[in-house]
């Protein structure tokens, strides 16, 4: 195998990982977090990397929870009501906001005593670029008044 193949294939194999390595990361829930009656809990958003106006889906997990679940916080969605999906897993349908600027951001729920917290990133929707100059110019360039001989 020559080098020039070699480096390809390391270049292409690095590529591969540090494109996925993000979706992987983002789409694992958080751990659940043990409560002192012997309940979990935790906190997921799917999928973890959106465009804005992109929907999502935020599941909860509130072993043992009785009454009042509390409510979700997440700056960044517009959120949905909150539906039983399974006992103590309950799921809340969003919609990214439209404005929502690149970045990430954190998706809070409160479950007992503890705040779980779930991330979501937000990545600039793909289009057409925007205009670089204010006004476009008209004509042909001025080049000088010929020549000077």
């Amino acid at each position: 195998m020559s080098v020039r193949r070699l480096f390809s294939a390391a270049a292409i194999a690095v590529a591969a990982v540090t494109v996925s390595a993000p979706f992987a990361a983002a789409a694992s829930p958080t751990p659940p977090v043990p409560h002192p009656d012997g309940g979990d809990a935790s906190v997921s958003v799917r999928p973890g990397v959106v465009k804005p106006g992109q929907k999502v889906t935020v599941t909860l997990l509130c072993v043992g929870q009785k009454g009042d679940l509390g409510k979700v916080r997440a700056s960044v969605l517009e959120l949905g009501a909150l539906r039983t999906k399974e006992s103590s897993v309950y799921e809340v349908a969003a919609t990214v906001k439209k404005d929502a600027k690149p970045g990430t951001y954190s998706i809070t729920y409160k479950c007992y005593d503890s705040v779980l917290k779930a991330s979501l990133k937000v990545v600039a929707p793909e289009g057409k670029p925007k205009q670089q100059v204010a006004v476009k110019p008209k004509g042909a360039a001025e080049t000088g008044g010929g020549f000077a001989g």
